[in-house]
């Protein structure tokens, strides 16, 4: 049963849901309770931190729709095969500031922000006595501060330079404020990173003393905010930044993570990606969703096993492999046939050929039992799984000349997906480092794709690459009749290409940020002539 399925029932105390910038949400709630009324006690500062979780589960919230679109659509790795220009525009390069898609992301996450900065500044001049009490505050304040950190990260990774608000938004407050420089927000960011690792409890599997119950599963970890802060320094070593001394922090964190032995591989890569699997070791984080209790999640709403034709258009999220993606693999990887199918699925897993399309699908996410609906599934929403820090460990290595430990940590992961075969091969130990990199991108995509990083991780790479990886880049059909090869496995030749039809509409560097949504610049007279280049 999961903890956070009760949240909805506690919002009804919860004051904020305004965001932290915009005038047009400055109204009051209806409700009985006023700020005054609330925080008087440690069980009511849980009711609000909380609060702060449940701006992550709707379907238009932190992680929902639009984080899908606007993370992997038009990346190295994923295109768009919806009809729909509006469904499309993120992966068409077609959308502009006035995209609401793009002022939901941005005002979900300041109202995450709001949330926390409420929480926070209601904790100042808030006394407890005894140890247990002085303890519990402790943790709440580090969930909130891991929670603005991760707000403020999405924002970030999106716009470059956003404002920054730490204090708690007043009606009669002045709600005008400036974009900042990247550095300062991230600047933000590990600091309340750093008080979070300090301040949490462990998971609930940990060998540790002080960890949660199983019961509040979904909560921020001590590893949670490690992992997190290993991204943050790998993101901020590369491009816009480019502060390239921070590879030695994203190595040391995660190799911190690795060392604390609380997380492991799953051995089954593919039963991560279902309801069953989301309590693996694998998984450090995640947005928990329950579609009994009033609320379920857009995450794997794929054509389900069971044939639900109204599964977000048979396929995650109105997605399809690149071409590049598809032929990153070798088709005997074991994650090559669970993450990508020339097909929609029967209700046994096996595939059911559109042969009107032949298109490869994405398959990741998987359920034993038909969803509900596509929009509405059990599906908790992958954000950090141990995984990913072992390819940050891999990634960080090679960048600070430590090759072999960059070799043994992609082996690893490699050796998981082998899952009792030979199949990935192990990686060539002899490559230069410019292939030691490109390798490390693309087993990143092979590893992680349609978990919401691709976007993020092909614009970190920088213009260069983001050219080269995204401008010309392919969809393919395939031919349904199997071929065989020497050692007995199907695979399925690739009938026919084409250059995606929205290739001449990338323009460089504009499209390596998002605009800033023509709502936030019409209430906020601070950055009313501060759009990102290109935008205006």
């Amino acid at each position: 049963m999961k903890h956070f399925k009760y949240i909805l029932i506690l919002m009804a105390v919860l004051l904020l849901t305004v965001t932290a910038c915009h005038d047009d949400l400055e109204q009051f709630p209806n409700s009985s309770y006023t700020s005054d009324d609330f925080f008087n006690n440690l069980g009511e500062f849980e009711i609000a931190v909380n609060g702060i979780y449940n701006t992550m589960t709707p379907a238009k919230g932190v992680f929902g729709e639009e984080f899908i679109k606007l993370s992997m659509h038009g990346s190295h790795s994923v295109t768009t095969f919806h009809a729909n220009a509006i469904q499309n525009q993120y992966g068409q390069f077609t959308f502009d500031n006035s995209d609401k898609g793009l002022y939901n992301i941005w005002q979900t996450n300041y109202t995450m922000i709001a949330r926390a900065n409420q929480v926070l500044s209601r904790f100042d001049g808030f006394q407890v006595d005894s140890a247990k009490d002085i303890r519990l505050k402790q943790r709440l304040k580090g969930e909130a501060k891991f929670l603005r950190a991760l707000g403020y990260f999405n924002l970030v990774r999106f716009w470059g330079r956003v404002p920054i608000i730490l204090d708690e938004f007043k009606y009669d407050s002045e709600s005008n404020n400036p974009r900042m420089p990247i550095k300062d927000v991230y600047d933000v960011i590990i600091e309340d990173l750093e008080y979070a690792e300090d301040s949490l409890y462990h998971a609930h599997f940990s060998p540790a003393s002080e960890k949660y119950p199983e019961s509040d599963l979904g909560r921020a970890t001590v590893g949670a905010a490690k992992a997190l802060l290993a991204k943050v320094y790998l993101t901020m070593a590369g491009a816009p930044l480019n502060m390239t001394e921070y590879y030695q922090d994203a190595y040391d964190k995660a190799l911190e993570v690795k060392n604390d032995g609380e997380y492991a591989l799953e051995s089954n890569y593919g039963s991560l990606f279902t309801i069953e699997g989301e309590k693996s070791k694998e998984w450090i984080f995640q947005v928990q969703h329950n579609y009994d209790f009033l609320r379920g999640g857009v995450w794997g709403g794929v054509n389900g096993p069971a044939g639900n034709s109204a599964a977000i258009d048979k396929s995650f999220a109105r997605t399809n492999p690149t071409l590049n993606l598809i032929e990153s693999y070798d088709y005997r990887d074991p994650r090559f046939i669970h993450n990508i199918a020339p097909g929609i699925l029967n209700a046994d897993n096996s595939i059911k050929y559109n042969k009107l399309h032949k298109k490869w699908y994405p398959h990741k996410f998987r359920f034993s039992v038909k969803p509900v609906a596509g929009f509405k599934t059990d599906m908790n929403v992958p954000v950090l799984r141990y995984a990913d820090v072992i390819l940050i460990l891999a990634e960080a290595a090679a960048n600070i000349g430590l090759e072999t430990e960059a070799y043994d940590a992609l082996d690893m992961i490699i050796s998981r997906a082998q899952s009792g075969t030979a199949y990935p091969a192990l990686v060539d130990r002899t490559l230069t480092a410019d292939d030691l990199d490109y390798f490390i991108m693309w087993e990143r995509a092979r590893e992680l794709c349609f978990e919401g990083h691709g976007k993020f991780d092909i614009f970190r790479y920088g213009q260069e690459v983001f050219e080269r990886e995204v401008i010309g880049q392919q969809e393919a059909t395939f031919d349904p009749k199997p071929s065989v090869d020497d050692e007995g496995y199907n695979y399925y030749p690739i009938a026919n290409t084409k250059t995606v039809k929205w290739n001449n509409r990338i323009v460089t560097p504009m499209h390596l940020l998002y605009p800033i949504p023509e709502a936030e610049m019409s209430t906020n007279s601070a950055v009313a002539d501060d759009q990102n280049p290109g935008y205006n």
